[in-house]
C-alpha cells in the first residue's frame, strides 16, 4: 500500500503509530493508495539545513552520456515530494568543478527526495518571507521582513 502523507517524513522508514491505526481502519476494503492529512508528520530535511544535491547533467556537445554531480546546499523550503534547495554559485562538486547556475537561475534548484542526502555544516537561517538564505549579500534590499538601514543624521538625532 502507497501512504502518500509519509512522502518527505522522518517516520517514513520505521514504524509510525498514526500510518498503523490508518492502516487498520482501511485493511478489507481494497484501498491501494491513501492521502490523508498527519498531524504527527515531521520532515526529513527542514528549511535552513545543510545537505548533499545530486544533479544530472548532460554534455552540451549531444553525448548521450549522463554525468551525476554531487553539490552542497541548503534546503529553502520543502513542496510535496521534491525540495527547493539553494546552491551557491561558484560551490564545488565532489570532482572540484565549480557550480554554474543557468543563465535564467540564481542557484536554486528543485530535486527529489531520492536525491538529497545530509552533510554535517552549519545550519543557515531562510528568511520566512523571500525564502532566501539571510547571511547573504543584499538580502535586506530586497525583503521587507530585513532588518532596516539605521540613518542618523543631524537632523534626526535633535527630533527627540
Amino acid at each position: 500500500m502507497t501512504y502518500r502523507t509519509c512522502a518527505g517524513c522522518v517516520f517514513r522508514s520505521g514504524y509510525c503509530h498514526a500510518r498503523e491505526a490508518v492502516k487498520a481502519q482501511v485493511s478489507g476494503l481494497g484501498v491501494t493508495s491513501l492521502k490523508w492529512r498527519c498531524k504527527w508528520k515531521r520532515l526529513a530535511f527542514n528549511p535552513g539545513d545543510a545537505v548533499f544535491v545530486e544533479t544530472i547533467g548532460y554534455e552540451p556537445e549531444g553525448d548521450e552520456d549522463v554525468y551525476i554531480s554531487k553539490w552542497p546546499a541548503t534546503v529553502i523550503q520543502a513542496k510535496g515530494s521534491r525540495l527547493i534547495c539553494f546552491i551557491e554559485p561558484g560551490a564545488l562538486d565532489d570532482g572540484e568543478v565549480p557550480f554554474e547556475p543557468k543563465a535564467h537561475g540564481n542557484g536554486h534548484v528543485k530535486v527529489p527526495l531520492a536525491r538529497v542526502s545530509h552533510r554535517d555544516a552549519v545550519r543557515e537561517h531562510v528568511c520566512d518571507f523571500c525564502k532566501r538564505i539571510v547571511r547573504l549579500a543584499g538580502h535586506e534590499d530586497y525583503c521587507r521582513d530585513a532588518p532596516q538601514k539605521q540613518r542618523f543624521t543631524d537632523q534626526a538625532e535633535y527630533l527627540f
